[in-house]
């Protein structure tokens, strides 16, 4: 092999090995953008996930809100029904006190 013939294959040694360096660095490249995308749609997959969850919770949150308040005012409704139940048993009490008091005094008049 003659002295030209090996500084050729020297050369194309060394083009080969730059042709590879460069290949490599671009496949790096390539492989972090990939991966930064990646992380990107990941992030933004999370973010959407908890935003639903959220909707879902504050609905949940508001249901049961509702349910608890329509049974508070149930309740008070039954209550005040009561009260006025009572409260009208009282009076025909005391219509029926006071006529007989009316009575007794008009009698022993």
């Amino acid at each position: 092999m003659g002295k030209v013939e090996i500084l050729s294959q020297i050369k194309k040694a060394e083009e080969d090995a730059k042709r590879m360096v460069t290949e490599a660095l671009d496949e790096k490249k390539r492989k972090i953008q990939a991966a930064k995308e990646r992380a990107q749609e990941i992030k933004k997959t999370a973010e959407r996930e908890a935003e639903e969850y959220i909707e879902r919770t504050r609905a949940k949150m508001k249901e049961t809100i509702e349910k608890e308040r329509e049974e508070i005012l149930a309740k008070g409704r039954r209550e005040a029904e009561l009260l006025r139940r009572k409260s009208s048993d009282k009076l025909d009490e005391a219509t029926t006190f006071l006529v007989n008091e009316f009575e007794r005094a008009v009698l022993d008049a």
